[in-house]
C-alpha cells in the first residue's frame, strides 16, 4: 500500500493500482488519520474536524460509516479502533511524507525532494491541523531544496541551477539563503553585475516589506562579489568516498600485498585492473577490501568511489546499477545523469577515462550487477566484493577468502579482549577462536561481548559456545549476528539448493561426494551436482577433489533451517537414505577383500534404499574407507538418534565397515562403532538378537588388535555364547575362530586348541573350506605358539599350498607370514625372508595395511639376520613411516623404537 500526500491526496495498492474514494469525507477522515502517523485520534476529535466544530446528530453514525468503507477500499486491519480513538496501521515507507522527512534527515535531498507533486496535502486547507501540517512540510522542502542546491553548487553545478534558483527566489523573495545562492551561482557563471542586482532587489523587497536590512552572511557575500574575493571561487572537491578502515582487521598480510599489487599495476595491455574478493557471509570480504583500498588511495588521486551494492544487506533491496551510477557521475561532477542506463554507463566511462580513480563496489549480486560500473579504459582499478565467484567478470583477478587461520583468529579476539586477559586464560580463547570456525565475524561478535562485560570468564562464553544448540544464539551482540548473515544467502537460493543446503546440515557429515548427496536429497546425481555446484559459487559449501564440505557454523545454521522448514518424516527419510548408501558401498568393499564373509550381512538392514557405490578392487575399498570413516561414525550417530529402529541398519553397517576398518587399521573406528551399536541395541536387540552377536565379536576383534587381549578375549566369549544361544552354526563357527586365536594370544593354549578343533569341526560340517583353512592355520599358530615347530611349519605349508581359498587373500597373506615366523624360530633365515617378501606382495595386493606392517618387520629381521644391515633398516622404517601414517604410532615412538638395534615388532605373531 502506499500513500500520498505530498499533493493531493492518492493511494495505491501493492501493484501500484489506484485505490479511488468516493466520498469527501471519506478522504478528509484518511487525510487526518496519516497526519497522525500512527497514533490515534479520538472519534469526538475526528467529529469536531469533519464538520468544523459542528457535527451533526447523525455525526457518529455517518463516521462509523465512513470508516467502514475505508476498511472494506484500503482492507481490512488497516484501520484499528481502541480505546484512544482511531489509527491507521502503516508499514514503514509507506506514507509518501514520512519518507520525505527520512530521507532529508539522512541527507539524501534529492530523493527526498523526488517524492512531491504538487502541494502537501492539496484541498484541505480549509482543515486547521492538515493546512498546519502542509505548512510545515513546505518549509521542511524548502530547507531540502536549499541544502540540495548547497551539494550542487559544492559539485559546480552552477550554471545548471541558475534558472531554477531564480524561480525559487522569485516564489520567496525574502529567504536569504535561496538568494544567496543566486548570486553565488550568477558570480561563479561571470555573471557579476546580475548577481549584484540581485542582491539590490533582495535588500529593497526586505527593508519595504518588513523594514528589515538583509543579514550580515547575505551582506558579507556582496563585499565579497564587489571586491571580487577569491574564497567565492569553487573548490573541486576530489571524491574520497572510502569508508573508515575497520579498527580490529587483523591478518590477511598476504592477499593485502597481492591485492594492491594488482590494483597499482599498469596492464600492458591497457585493460583496468579488477580485482573481485569473494567468499561467505562473516569473512570479512568487506573490511578486506576497504582495508585494501586505503593502502593504495595515494595512488588514486583523482577520486575514490565506494559504493555498498546491498546484495547481502539484510531487509534492503540491492541497488541497481543506474542508482549507483547516479551517485558517481554527481560525486565526479555531474549531476545531470543521463536516466537511460546504458547512456549513464557510457558517461562514467568518459568521466573516468584516464583517470585515476579507484572504484570500490562492494557486496555485489553477481557478474552482471558489476558489468554496467566497470570503467573501460586505462587509469582506473576497481575491487568487488561479492559472496558468489565473480569468474564471469572479464579480466577480473580472483581473490578467493577462507576463515582466518588460527593465530589470526586469537590475535584479532586478543585485540578487542585485552591481552592480559587472553594471555591469562590461553586455552579458553583458543577454545572459542576453535568454535567460531576462524569465522572473523563469529571471532569479532565474541570479543565484543567480551568487551561488554570485562569481569566475565572466557571460560564461560567457551562453554556456551560449545552448545551447537545455542552457539549461532550466542554469537550476537548489537547488530551483529552470524545467523543473520547467514540468512541472507539461504533466502537467496532456489528451493532445490536451499532443500539440500538444509539436508547437508541435518545430517551432519563432515564431507561428503556427489553421490552421497544424491542419496541424502533422492534425486538424480546430475541434478544434486549441479545444486551443488551453486551452492559453492554463492560460497556456501566448499569443494576440493570432488569432495565437499560445510564450515561449522554454517552447517548449525543450515540444521536449524531443516528443523524449521522440514518435516519428521524428510529429516528421518534423508538420514535413512544416506546410511543405506554407506551399507551397500561397504558390502561392496567387503565384498572385495572379504569374499568369504559374506555371511557378515545374514541379518540386519536387507532391503537397502540406496544401492550405494560398486568397488572394484581392494586398493579402491581401502581408499573409499580412507575418505569415509568420519562420516561412519557419524552417520551412526545421526540415525541412532531417529530411534531404536534404525538399530537393524546401523548392524548392517556395522558388521561390513568392521572388516573394511580392520582392513584399513582404523580399529579404534571399529571399537567405537561396535561399542555404540551395542550400547544403544536395546528393544532392537530383542528383535534381533544376532546384532548383538557379531557387534561383540567384532568388538572382541578391535580389542585384540589394540593389544587389550584379556577384554578381547572376554567379548569374543560372549559373542561366540550369543551365536550359540541362537543354533547359529556359521556364526558361531566364525566366532570359534575368533576367540581361539584370541585365546592364543592370551596364552590359554588348552582352551584355545578344543575351541580351534571345534571350529574345524563347524566348518567342515557346514562345507565352508575357508573357514576351515583358517581354523587350522590358527591350530598351526598354536603349535608355534607351544614350540611344536614341525607341526606348525606342516599346518602353515598346508595352508599355503590351499592359496587363495574361496578368496581370501588376506588369510593367504597371514598363512605365509606364519610360515616365514615357523621358518625364523628354526634358523633358515632364507626361507623365512622369501616368503615374508612373498606375504608382503600379498597383503599390499589386499590392501592389508596391519599385514604390510608385519610383512616388511619380518623382511627386515630376516635381513638384518642374514647381515644387510642397511637394508633391514629400510623395512623397518617403511613400516614405521605407515604407522605414523595411520596414527598408530608418533613420529616420536617411531624414532624411540628404531632407535634400537632389533625394533621389536610392534605387532604380535599373526593369527589368521
Amino acid at each position: 500500500m502506499r500513500y500520498d500526500v505530498l499533493g493531493a491526496l492518492r493511494i495505491r495498492d501493492d501493484h501500484g493500482e489506484p485505490i479511488e474514494l468516493s466520498s469527501a469525507k471519506q478522504r478528509l477522515v484518511l487525510a487526518l488519520l496519516l497526519y497522525r502517523r500512527g497514533q490515534p485520534l479520538s472519534a469526538d476529535r475526528l467529529l469536531d474536524l469533519l464538520w468544523d466544530g459542528e457535527p451533526p446528530r447523525t455525526a457518529r453514525t455517518n463516521l462509523q460509516v465512513y470508516v467502514h468503507r475505508l476498511r472494506q477500499a484500503l482492507g481490512e486491519g488497516r484501520i484499528q479502533h481502541g480505546p484512544d480513538g482511531y489509527r491507521l496501521i502503516a508499514e514503514p515507507g509507506e506514507i509518501d511524507a514520512v519518507l520525505f522527512e527520512e530521507h532529508a534527515a539522512g541527507g539524501r535531498h534529492r530523493e527526498a525532494l523526488d517524492l512531491w507533486y504538487g502541494d502537501a496535502y492539496a484541498g484541505f486547507a480549509d482543515v486547521d491541523v492538515l493546512r498546519d501540517e502542509a505548512s510545515r512540510l513546505a518549509e521542511l522542502r524548502l530547507l531540502s531544496y536549499e541544502e540540495r542546491v548547497e551539494s550542487d553548487l559544492e559539485l559546480g553545478q552552477h550554471a545548471a541551477l541558475v534558472a531554477e534558483l531564480q524561480q525559487l527566489v522569485g516564489q520567496h523573495p525574502l529567504r536569504e539563503r535561496l538568494r544567496g545562492q543566486l548570486m553565488l551561482a550568477l558570480y561563479r557563471c561571470g555573471r557579476t553585475a546580475e548577481a549584484a542586482e540581485v542582491y539590490r532587489t533582495g535588500r529593497a523587497a526586505l527593508v519595504e516589506e518588513l523594514g528589515l536590512e538583509p543579514g550580515p552572511e547575505l551582506r558579507r557575500l556582496e563585499q565579497a562579489i564587489l571586491s571580487g574575493d577569491p574564497s567565492l571561487e569553487l573548490t573541486p572537491v576530489v571524491p574520497a568516498q572510502l569508508p573508515a578502515a575497520a579498527r580490529w582487521f587483523t591478518g590477511r598480510e598476504e592477499q593485502l600485498a597481492r591485492i594492491t599489487a594488482l590494483l597499482t599495476e599498469r596492464p600492458v595491455d591497457g585493460s583496468v585492473p579488477i580485482v573481485a574478493i569473494d567468499g561467505p557471509g562473516g569473512l570479512g570480504k568487506s573490511a578486506l577490501a576497504v582495508h585494501a583500498a586505503h593502502r593504495v588511495a595515494g595512488a588514486f588521486p583523482d577520486a575514490q568511489l565506494y559504493v555498498n551494492l546491498r546484495a547481502a544487506t539484510p531487509g534492503a533491496e540491492p541497488l541497481t546499477p543506474g542508482e549507483v551510477l547516479a551517485r558517481f557521475l554527481r560525486a565526479l561532477g555531474r549531476p545531470d545523469a543521463p536516466h537511460e542506463p546504458e547512456e549513464a554507463a557510457a558517461a562514467f566511462r568518459s568521466l573516468t577515462a584516464g583517470r585515476r580513480v579507484l572504484v570500490v563496489l562492494d557486496d555485489a549480486q553477481d557478474a552482471a550487477h558489476v558489468r554496467p560500473l566497470l570503467p573501460g579504459s586505462p587509469g582506473p582499478a576497481v575491487l568487488v566484493t561479492s559472496r558468489t565467484a565473480l569468474a564471469a567478470v572479464d579480466g577480473a583477478s580472483a581473490e578467493h577468502l577462507d576463515v582466518l587461520a588460527e593465530p589470526d583468529a586469537l590475535e584479532l579476539l586478543t585485540r578487542m579482549a585485552g591481552p592480559e586477559r587472553v594471555r591469562d586464560q590461553r586455552a579458553d580463547a583458543i577454545r572459542i577462536v576453535q568454535l567460531c570456525g576462524g569465522l572473523p565475524l563469529a571471532v569479532r561478535i565474541a570479543g565484543a561481548r567480551l568487551m561488554a562485560r570485562p569481569g566475565w570468564r572466557l571460560s564461560a562464553l567457551a562453554a556456551r559456545l560449545s552448545d551447537n544448540r545455542a552457539r549461532l544464539d550466542e554469537l550476537e551482540h548489537a547488530d551483529l549476528a552470524v545467523r543473520a548473515s547467514f540468512a541472507v544467502g539461504h533466502a537467496m537460493l532456489p528451493d532445490d539448493d536451499a532443500r539440500l543446503l538444509e539436508l547437508i546440515g541435518w545430517v551432519g557429515l563432515p564431507d561428503f561426494t556427489v553421490p552421497v548427496a544424491a542419496a541424502m536429497a533422492g534425486r538424480p546425481e546430475g541434478v544434486v551436482r549441479r545444486c551443488l555446484d551453486r551452492l559453492a559459487e554463492a560460497q556456501l559449501v566448499q569443494e576440493e577433489n570432488e569432495r565437499y564440505s560445510v564450515h561449522d557454523l554454517i552447517g548449525l545454521f543450515a540444521r536449524e533451517q531443516a528443523g524449521e522448514r522440514l518435516t519428521d518424516a524428510d529429516r528421518a527419510e534423508a538420514v535413512r537414505r544416506v546410511l543405506h548408501w554407506y551399507i551397500g558401498t561397504a558390502r561392496s568393499g567387503v565384498r572385495v577383500i572379504s569374499p568369504y564373509a559374506d555371511h557378515r550381512w545374514r541379518f540386519g538392514t536387507t532391503d537397502l534404499l540406496c544401492a550405494g557405490l560398486e568397488i572394484h578392487d581392494a586398493d579402491e575399498a581401502i581408499r573409499w574407507i580412507d575418505a569415509e570413516h568420519r562420516n561412519l561414525e557419524t552417520v551412526v550417530s545421526q540415525a541412532l538418534s531417529n530411534g531404536a529402529e534404525e538399530a537393524s541398519a546401523v548392524a548392517a553397517l556395522a558388521a561390513a565397515a568392521s572388516q573394511l576398518f580392520v582392513q584399513s587399521e582404523r580399529i579404534e573406528a571399529a571399537e567405537q562403532l561396535n561399542a555404540t551399536l551395542l550400547s544403544q541395541a536395546t528393544e532392537a536387540s530383542v528383535h534381533e538378537p544376532a546384532v548383538v552377536a557379531q557387534a561383540l565379536i567384532d568388538l572382541g576383534i578391535a580389542c585384540q588388535l589394540m593389544n587389550r587381549i584379556a577384554l578381547g578375549v572376554e567379548y569374543l566369549d560372549r559373542g561366540a555364547a550369543a551365536w550359540e544361544e541362537l543354533d547359529d552354526r556359521l556364526g558361531l563357527a566364525s566366532a570359534l575362530n575368533s576367540l581361539g586365536a584370541g585365546l592364543i594370544m592370551h596364552a590359554d593354549f588348552d582352551r584355545a586348541r578344543g575351541v580351534l578343533i571345534r571350529a574345524v569341526e563347524l566348518h567342515r560340517d557346514l562345507g565352508h573350506a575357508d573357514g576351515e583353512n583358517r581354523a587350522l592355520t590358527n591350530l598351526g599358530a598354536l603349535a608355534f605358539q607351544q614350540g611344536r615347530y614341525d607341526e606348525a611349519l606342516a599346518a602353515f605349508e598346508r595352508r599355503v599350498e590351499v592359496g587363495v581359498a574361496g578368496g581370501n587373500l588376506t588369510g593367504f597373506g597371514i598363512a605365509l607370514e606364519n610360515l616365514a615366523t615357523t621358518w625364523q624360530r628354526l634358523g633358515d633365515h632364507r626361507r623365512a625372508l622369501a616368503a615374508f617378501e612373498r606375504a608382503l606382495e600379498v597383503h599390499r595386493e589386499a590392501a592389508s595395511r596391519q599385514g604390510t606392517v608385519t610383512a616388511l618387520w619380518g623382511c627386515g629381521e630376516s635381513l638384518h639376520a642374514l647381515g644387510d644391515h642397511a637394508a633391514a633398516r629400510s623395512q623397518w622404517t617403511e613400516a614405521t613411516d605407515l604407522l605414523v601414517q595411520l596414527h598408530r604410532l608418533t613420529a616420536a615412538e617411531a624414532v624411540e623404537l628404531l632407535a634400537a638395534e632389533v625394533p621389536r615388532n610392534p605387532y604380535l605373531p599373526p593369527a589368521e
